[in-house]
Protein backbone atom coordinates (compact mmCIF):
# COMPACT_ATOMS: atom_id res chain seq x y z
CA UNK A 1 0.00 0.00 0.00
CA UNK A 2 2.58 2.23 1.32
CA UNK A 3 4.21 2.15 -2.80
CA UNK A 4 0.90 3.12 -4.07
CA UNK A 5 1.03 5.89 -1.77
CA UNK A 6 4.38 7.21 -3.40
CA UNK A 7 3.37 6.20 -6.86
CA UNK A 8 0.48 8.41 -6.59
CA UNK A 9 2.13 11.16 -4.80
CA UNK A 10 4.76 11.28 -7.55
CA UNK A 11 2.23 11.05 -10.11
CA UNK A 12 0.08 14.16 -8.33
CA UNK A 13 3.01 16.18 -8.53
CA UNK A 14 3.56 15.64 -12.44
CA UNK A 15 -0.20 15.82 -13.03
CA UNK A 16 -0.51 19.00 -11.16
CA UNK A 17 2.56 20.26 -13.44
CA UNK A 18 0.86 19.20 -16.84
CA UNK A 19 -2.62 20.21 -16.12
CA UNK A 20 -1.60 23.63 -15.12
CA UNK A 21 0.68 24.40 -17.89
CA UNK A 22 -2.78 23.35 -20.05
CA UNK A 23 -5.52 25.32 -17.87
CA UNK A 24 -2.95 28.41 -18.25
CA UNK A 25 -2.98 27.90 -21.92
CA UNK A 26 -6.86 27.45 -21.71
CA UNK A 27 -7.43 30.20 -19.10
CA UNK A 28 -5.52 33.57 -19.95
CA UNK A 29 -5.04 36.36 -17.99
CA UNK A 30 -3.98 37.85 -15.29
CA UNK A 31 -3.49 34.47 -12.41
CA UNK A 32 -3.81 36.25 -9.25
CA UNK A 33 -7.35 38.01 -10.86
CA UNK A 34 -9.20 34.36 -11.50
CA UNK A 35 -12.15 34.64 -9.00
CA UNK A 36 -13.15 32.10 -6.57
CA UNK A 37 -15.24 29.78 -9.41
CA UNK A 38 -12.35 29.77 -11.87
CA UNK A 39 -10.68 28.35 -8.84
CA UNK A 40 -12.84 25.96 -7.86
CA UNK A 41 -13.15 25.06 -11.60
CA UNK A 42 -9.59 24.20 -11.58
CA UNK A 43 -9.27 22.14 -8.56
CA UNK A 44 -12.84 20.42 -9.79
CA UNK A 45 -10.74 19.93 -12.98
CA UNK A 46 -7.73 18.43 -11.53
CA UNK A 47 -9.33 15.55 -9.24
CA UNK A 48 -11.11 15.07 -11.56
CA UNK A 49 -7.96 14.38 -13.77
CA UNK A 50 -6.88 12.28 -10.84
CA UNK A 51 -9.31 10.07 -10.38
CA UNK A 52 -9.36 9.08 -14.27
CA UNK A 53 -6.11 8.20 -14.30
CA UNK A 54 -5.92 6.83 -11.04
CA UNK A 55 -8.86 4.67 -9.94
CA UNK A 56 -8.61 2.05 -12.37
CA UNK A 57 -4.35 1.91 -11.73
CA UNK A 58 -5.28 1.40 -8.07
CA UNK A 59 -8.10 -1.17 -8.64
CA UNK A 60 -5.17 -2.82 -11.26
CA UNK A 61 -2.75 -3.22 -9.03
CA UNK A 62 -4.91 -4.13 -5.97
CA UNK A 63 -7.26 -6.54 -7.82
CA UNK A 64 -10.71 -4.53 -6.57
CA UNK A 65 -13.79 -3.07 -8.54
CA UNK A 66 -13.15 0.42 -9.97
CA UNK A 67 -15.71 1.38 -6.88
CA UNK A 68 -13.81 -0.29 -4.11
CA UNK A 69 -10.70 1.74 -5.85
CA UNK A 70 -12.54 4.78 -5.58
CA UNK A 71 -13.19 4.11 -1.79
CA UNK A 72 -9.48 3.95 -0.91
CA UNK A 73 -8.93 6.65 -2.85
CA UNK A 74 -11.59 9.22 -1.65
CA UNK A 75 -9.24 10.45 1.57
CA UNK A 76 -6.51 11.25 -1.11
CA UNK A 77 -8.82 13.34 -3.56
CA UNK A 78 -10.69 15.30 -0.65
CA UNK A 79 -7.23 16.53 0.51
CA UNK A 80 -5.78 17.55 -2.88
CA UNK A 81 -9.33 18.99 -3.82
CA UNK A 82 -8.91 21.72 -1.02
CA UNK A 83 -5.02 21.56 -1.08
CA UNK A 84 -5.04 22.36 -4.83
CA UNK A 85 -7.10 25.48 -4.39
CA UNK A 86 -5.56 27.12 -1.47
CA UNK A 87 -1.90 26.19 -3.18
CA UNK A 88 -2.37 27.64 -6.46
CA UNK A 89 -4.06 30.78 -5.38
CA UNK A 90 -1.80 31.37 -3.09
CA UNK A 91 1.17 30.68 -6.00
CA UNK A 92 -0.92 32.86 -8.21
CA UNK A 93 -0.60 35.52 -5.31
CA UNK A 94 2.59 35.55 -4.42
CA UNK A 95 3.52 35.18 -8.38
CA UNK A 96 7.09 34.18 -8.29
CA UNK A 97 7.57 33.64 -11.69
CA UNK A 98 6.43 36.63 -12.70
CA UNK A 99 9.36 38.52 -10.23
CA UNK A 100 12.23 35.79 -11.75
CA UNK A 101 11.47 37.33 -14.98
CA UNK A 102 11.47 40.72 -13.90
CA UNK A 103 14.88 40.44 -12.15
CA UNK A 104 15.98 38.37 -15.07
CA UNK A 105 15.32 41.16 -17.76
CA UNK A 106 16.78 43.90 -15.12
CA UNK A 107 20.15 42.00 -13.94
CA UNK A 108 20.36 39.02 -16.03
CA UNK A 109 19.38 36.41 -13.56
CA UNK A 110 16.57 35.07 -10.93
CA UNK A 111 16.43 35.73 -6.91
CA UNK A 112 17.35 32.88 -4.54
CA UNK A 113 14.70 34.07 -2.47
Amino acid sequence: MMIIGVGMSVFTVIWNYVYNVLFDRLVPGERSKRSMMTRVGHALGFEGGLIIFTIPAIAWLLQVSLLTALIIEAGFLVFFFFFTAVFNWAYDKWSPYRRCVSWWQRDKKCPTN
